[in-house]
This record gives C-alpha cells, structure tokens and sequence, in this order.
C-alpha cells in the first residue's frame, strides 16, 4: 500500500521528506532543552515583576508562608503548599546555569585536561556538583550563622516541634530538593552513561529524603548543620574527581618538590586529603548527632507521645529512626556521595 512506501526525497525543492522536520527532532529539543526553560524561568521573573499577574506568579519567586508576627524583619518562614512551586522555580534556576557551566567551562576544561569523550559528560556532572556544593556550603554556614548556632547548639531545637525558619535554613532546605530533583532530568540529557548516573539519582533521593523528612519534623536546624558537614567533604571528593579524571591522570607518576624517588605522588596526596576529609566528616556528623539526642533527650518521649495534630513528633520511635538514618548515612559504605569514585 502507499501507506508503507518510504517516502521520496523531493528533488525539485531539495528537501528530504523522508526526514522529520528540524523543529520535531530530538536532537534539536536535546540541544536546546536549557534554552526552553531559560524562556519558561523567564516567563516565571516576567510574571512576578507584572504588576497585574504578580499575585499569581509570587508563589513561585518569593518564599511563601511566613510566619512572621507583624511586618518587622527579620521574616521567619515554616513549610507549606507552596514549597513546590519554589522548588520548581529553583530547579529551573539550577537548570540554566548549570548548562551554562557546562558549556563555557567545564566542556572547555575536560578538553585542555584531555578526558576521554565517553567520560565528558559525567566530568561535567562532576564539575557542576561542585559548583553546587559550593554553593550549598556558603548557604549552610549563613544559616547556621544567621541562627546564632555559633553561640550556643541549643539553638539546634529551640522552638521545637513548631521551629520557624529563617531565609537561609529554608532557601538551604529548597535548594537542596532542587539541585538533586535536576540530576533526574539533566543527566540523561547530556548523556551521562546510566552506569554513572544512577549512583548520583540514588544519592539525590537519599538527600531529598533526609532533607525532607528533617523539614517537616521540624529537625531543620539540625539537617542544616549535618549536611553543611557533608557538603564540605563532598567538595573535597568531587574536587580528587575532577582532579584523578584529568589532570591526575598525567600527574600519577610525577613526584612532588619536597619529596624524594621514593615519596607519594602527587595523585597519593590527593587521595589521602580526600581520606582525612571524608573521615572527618563522619566523625563530625556522630558529634552532632550525639548533642542533637542531648538537645532532644530521649528521656522526654513517654512524656511527649506523637501527637500529628498539635505537630509534636517527639516521639522515641521516630527520634531513633532519625538517629539510625543519620548514622547510617555517616557510618555506611555508601555515604551520601554526590559523585561516585573516579
């Protein structure tokens, strides 16, 4: 039938029918994926900053649900219905700048340091989750700072069950979400092999549900803290990554200035600043999850049973729950690496 016939290429106009158009191909949306949500981000900004539209499109860019007595700053914000409207504004954010980076620098930098082609795409993932770690670390600290943690750790459950959050605990808390929801969509598009890209998306649901669990319980304080502790040994993990996957690799043999024919190279430096970092970032973790059970006290749970209505959770089930996640995530073999090993 002329159902089945392949179609002809039309030599009067030069055009391949038997192609489909440009604009339909899958190549092109894999391309310019970035571009479409840079257009619905703006749309999003253009909304907001109208004055006609702003009441529709402020859940998305300013942080909802404050819970802030009067007008007077500082605002302290609680979680909501909104949250995942903010979460998917954030991701549109982290979306393009991340192909931003990945375009202008880390392309540029896997080509200099001349990792394989196959490999590029996750030295890219690479790059960009350091970028974001950094960032996340920076947020923690201002959390944590802006909350006076630096003066007394009781502020770790101060208000507890019903802790309101700062702008910084909560843009941390909706980051977080929003950076490891983007691995799901990304990878695959800048064909991240699935061999390594699942170790990252079974990371990102892990974050996304420790950090969520913490946010609704009221344990933001404490989830900031602890998280903050394993971005800055994640930093040091993906940077040994990015650094064994280029420029480590020409640099394995090479012996460092202040050693001999018989010392560590600079590659064995490397991993061993890694080591310190990662074990001081468990060791870390234990502490604080020692002073947030002192904080806490698991004492007071036959006193204070689970109450969902009044939003008491101060409960000893749930409060041994969240100590074994938390160990386990700082004790296990497969702590909460945002990049696999190189």
């Amino acid at each position: 039938s002329s159902s089945s016939r392949p179609a002809k290429k039309d030599t009067s106009s030069g055009i391949d029918t038997s192609k489909p158009p440009l604009v339909l191909a899958k190549e092109l949306a894999l391309k310019y994926y970035a571009d479409v949500v840079a257009v619905f981000c703006s749309l999003l900004i253009s909304g907001y900053v109208w004055t006609k539209t702003s009441t529709v499109f402020a859940p998305f860019v300013v942080f909802q649900h404050n819970v802030t007595d009067g007008q007077a700053a500082p605002y302290r914000y609680t979680y909501g219905v909104c949250d995942p409207l903010e979460i998917l504004f954030l991701v549109t954010v982290v979306i393009v700048i991340n192909d931003i980076t990945r375009e202008f620098v880390w392309e540029k930098i896997a080509k200099r340091v001349q990792v394989a082609k196959q490999d590029q795409p996750l030295y890219v993932a690479r790059g960009n989750a350091l970028l974001s770690q950094f960032a996340l670390i920076v947020i923690g600290l201002n959390a944590l700072t802006y909350d006076g943690l630096g003066n007394t750790y009781s502020t770790l459950g101060s208000a507890y069950p019903h802790y309101s959050l700062s702008v910084w605990t909560k843009l941390f808390v909706l980051y977080t979400i929003a950076y490891h929801v983007h691995l799901f969509i990304v990878l695959p598009l800048i064909k991240v092999r699935s061999i390594d890209a699942r170790p990252l998306q079974n990371a990102g649901l892990v974050h996304i549900g420790l950090v969520f669990v913490a946010y609704i319980l009221g344990l933001a304080p404490v989830a900031v803290l602890l998280f903050t502790i394993h971005n800055i040994g994640s930093f040091v993990h993906t940077l040994h990554g990015l650094y064994a996957a280029g420029v480590g690799k020409a640099a394995t043999n090479k012996r460092t200035w202040f050693s001999d024919s018989k010392g560590l190279s600079k590659a064995d430096i490397a991993a061993t600043l890694e080591l310190i970092a990662v074990y001081s970032q468990r060791v870390s973790s234990i502490a604080i999850v020692a002073i947030a059970v002192h904080v806490f006290g698991l004492g007071m749970a036959s006193a204070e049973p689970l109450d969902v209505t009044a939003g008491n959770y101060n409960s000893i089930v749930l409060r041994l729950v969240a100590i074994a996640a938390a160990l386990g995530a700082a004790l296990g073999p497969a702590v909460i690496n945002t990049t696999p090993q190189a």
